[in-house]
């Protein structure tokens, strides 16, 4: 990863514009695994960087990624699910936003099974604060 966030904000700003201009996005069947794979990489280490800022634009890039790409996305929940859904142990209120944000959009167009799969690391972090929101978004989405 380049040290420099700005780069890496870049990146993610590029990633941003394709999607946006390109609903729905392309990227599915062989063509996800090759051109995309990448992206799908760059965007599990932005879900890790210590700049919160860069993190919550992956998050609803992440969201604008699910909508475009729509059921097919859910392939790629094991790339993204345990780190997006870490980062709801975050102290920063913004960040655990972005992370329920992108949550929603992904729980549109994956599975239940997927979504209950992946549950227990967002309901298992040490942060209480996270862990009240997790529990209560799981709860909300039980209920739809």
């Amino acid at each position: 990863a380049d040290a420099n966030w700005k780069e890496r904000q870049a990146a993610i700003t590029a990633i941003d514009e394709l999607v946006t201009q390109a609903k729905p996005l392309g990227c599915t069947g062989a063509y996800m695994e090759g051109q995309c794979g990448e992206m799908w990489a760059a965007m599990k280490a932005r879900l890790k960087d210590t700049n919160k800022n860069l993190s919550i634009q992956v998050l609803a890039l992440l969201a604008k990624v699910a909508d475009a790409v729509g059921a097919p996305v859910d392939k790629y929940s094991k790339h993204i699910f345990p780190n997006m859904l870490s980062l709801i142990s975050d102290n920063k209120k913004t960040v655990r936003d972005a992370v329920l944000h992108c949550l929603d959009a992904w729980s549109r167009h994956v599975s239940t099974e997927t979504i209950i799969k992946y549950l227990p690391v967002a309901l298992s972090v040490d942060a209480p604060a996270g862990r009240e929101d997790a529990v209560k978004w799981s709860a909300d989405y039980l209920s739809r």
